[in-house]
């Protein structure tokens, strides 16, 4: 009986432990990063490109953004974090970006896949501290941005 109640669970575990790996990755597997600084570069100056980047990178890149993007803005430029992760879809890799914009002053980011589509981003102040967590999730067309949460729970 014991015998075969390992046989019976052996593969349950296999396929388990296949179905947790995104592409290379396990998910939950949290990763840290620095922010790059764009904002030297000039306004809206970020990564759209695939080249050089692997498929489940995540990227973070601080810009320069005008008010007119985000209205909400104190001044006419505002500080805007680039969140991009790459993914393939139809066997070509895709960049999805999405962005937010906000004055906390972050330079690094944690992240970590939730399943093959979603990625939870949390951008990080390493002096105060401060977060700001997201979730991206792949849409399935050809040069879409991600959907992106706001993920309240800090």
């Amino acid at each position: 009986m014991k015998r075969a109640s390992i046989l019976l669970v052996l593969p349950f575990v296999i396929i388990t432990a296949m179905v947790n790996k995104v592409q290379g990755q396990t998910i939950g597997q949290k990763k840290i990063i620095s922010i790059k600084d764009n904002r030297k570069y000039g306004v809206s100056y970020f990564d759209t490109t695939t080249v050089g980047h692997k498929i489940n990178e995540v990227i973070v890149e601080r810009c320069l953004a005008l008010k007119s993007d985000y209205p909400n803005a104190k001044k006419d430029t505002t500080d805007s974090y680039e969140m991009h992760f790459f993914k393939l879809l139809e066997n070509k890799i895709y960049n999805y970006p999405a962005s937010y914009a906000g004055e906390e002053n972050f330079d690094t980011a944690e992240y970590f896949w939730l399943d093959d589509t979603t990625v939870s981003i949390t951008l990080i102040n390493s002096i105060t501290n401060q977060r700001q967590k997201f979730k991206l999730v792949q849409t399935f067309c050809k040069g879409c941005s991600a959907g992106l949460i706001i993920d309240t729970d800090k």
